[in-house]
């Protein structure tokens, strides 16, 4: 009977011990991207690369983000987060810069360095 009885109190409490696990996991999981701030991440063009045209196309995808700008201008994003912005290069060395801000007021930015020759 005694058996019975501690056998019955270790379910409950792997019970309710599961809940709660399952409960903080679930929350942590919900949580994890606004724990993480903005996040932009480039498809094109890589970092550092020359060349010979005179515009370039900038594209990439943004998560959790109120506001993204490049160069000072403000973008949009769709859906999904992706975006795609053309942009006319001086000749020689170009800096390119992309800030994003969440809800929270985080940021996060990305420098692009583009040499394009004549």
């Amino acid at each position: 009977m005694d058996s019975q009885k501690n056998l019955k109190h270790f379910i409950n409490y792997f019970l309710i011990a599961l809940v709660v696990g399952i409960v903080l996991f679930y929350g942590w999981y919900r949580a994890r991207d606004f724990v993480a701030g903005p996040m932009i991440e480039l498809s094109t063009p890589q970092n550092g690369i020359a060349t010979t045209t005179h515009s370039i196309i900038v594209a990439g995808t943004a998560k959790n983000i109120s506001d993204i700008t490049l160069d000072g201008r403000k973008i949009f994003i769709d859906k999904e987060g992706h975006f795609s912005e053309n942009i006319l290069l001086h000749p020689g060395h170009n800096i390119i810069s992309l800030n994003a801000v969440d809800r929270f007021g985080r940021n996060t930015n990305k420098t692009l360095e583009i040499t394009e020759k004549e």
